[in-house]
């Protein structure tokens, strides 16, 4: 499996919408809308969203995750004096559990060790990928709401991390 980065451009914005809608899907489920209701609703949620991004981290690196060439998912990273934060990451359900994400984050880490820098990301409390952040090495530093603040810190426990 070759998976690889590559920087988003304005071509890609149907698929960010469809990754976000698709990443959604069960939540919006549960509420009994219409399609047009839901439509309307999650891209007025997403275009928020990004712009909210673009406001908080005006510089981050915003990248498709191609997986064997396939667009599969999005990741998200400002690079910050004393850390990277990872803003977002968001793999199609459809190649969840394939490893894809692991292996974005792992690299990251790795980029982050090797500059002496920390990772943070914020995580739902009720968000699977807590067991996966922890897994890597991971710690909660914060809980705001239903929200958790998670740090790497390199030097840190690493045994997530491949040789």
């Amino acid at each position: 499996m070759n998976v690889v980065l590559r920087d988003v451009d304005a071509s890609d914005a149907d698929f960010l919408l469809e990754l976000y809608r698709e990443t959604r899907k069960g939540e919006m489920a549960s509420w009994g809308w219409g399609q047009e209701q839901e439509d309307s609703f999650l891209r007025l949620q997403y275009n928020a969203r990004q712009q909210s991004y673009a406001a908080q981290f005006p510089g981050a690196r915003d990248s498709i995750i191609l997986t064997d060439d396939e667009m599969t998912g999005r990741m998200l990273v400002a690079e910050l004096a004393e850390e990277f934060r990872l803003v977002d990451i968001a793999i199609l359900p459809r190649s969840q559990g394939k490893g894809i994400g692991t292996m974005m984050i792992q690299r990251l880490l790795e980029s982050a060790i090797g500059l002496g820098k920390s990772v943070r990301l914020h995580v739902g409390v009720l968000n699977p990928a807590r067991e996966l952040y922890a897994r890597l090495g991971f710690q909660t530093i914060q809980e705001n709401g239903g929200n958790f603040l998670m740090e790497f810190v390199a030097g840190s426990r690493t045994s997530g991390l491949k040789d």
